[in-house]
């Protein structure tokens, strides 16, 4: 008997997601934002989101097909997010991750999150961002941390400012 481990090659799931997102002949679903048409897999979107869900297969406008499978009224426009944040969200509605995210983007990106109702990504973003608070930004921090319900960050945000309190700006 051979008692030597089988080589498994490692998982290549997550790559072939992120490739799935750039595959447009593949899309079955797309969203107008900031002007720019945004391609996507509706069954990802609505498993990975409850928020896709709804719209995408509970009955709302957005959720009608034409006979080619595509969006009857053609894209779903999304005035609530930018183009740069939205493609971090399918980044991570893809792949359960997100990589090279800025400060720029970190803060709209825990917006989005609340309103997708991806609680995982809210906390990666909380979790960037508490790395990366200054005296310069903190107040900006606390504000948005407190109107998302981000009560981790509002807490780490509330203690970098009692402990700057003198710290000049």
């Amino acid at each position: 008997f051979r008692l030597k481990p089988v080589n498994i090659p490692p998982s290549g799931l997550v790559n072939d997601l992120r490739r799935l997102m750039i595959r447009d002949d593949m899309s079955d679903v797309s969203f107008l934002v900031d002007g720019q048409e945004v391609l996507a897999n509706r069954s990802i979107l609505a498993i990975r989101s409850e928020y896709f869900d709804c719209m995408l297969f509970g009955g709302m406008r957005e959720s009608l097909r034409d006979e080619h499978g595509k969006a009857a009224g053609g894209p779903i426009e999304l005035r609530d997010v930018s183009h740069p944040v939205f493609l971090k969200v399918l980044e991570y509605l893809y792949t359960d991750t997100i990589h090279d995210l800025t400060w720029e983007l970190s803060i709209p990106l825990l917006i989005a999150s609340e309103q997708f109702m991806l609680t995982r990504l809210k906390a990666l973003c909380q979790d960037h961002i508490r790395t990366r608070i200054t005296v310069q930004n903190v107040i900006c921090v606390f504000r948005a941390s407190h109107q998302h319900n981000a009560t981790g960050l509002n807490e780490i945000a509330q203690e970098y400012i009692i402990k700057h309190r003198t710290d000049p700006a």
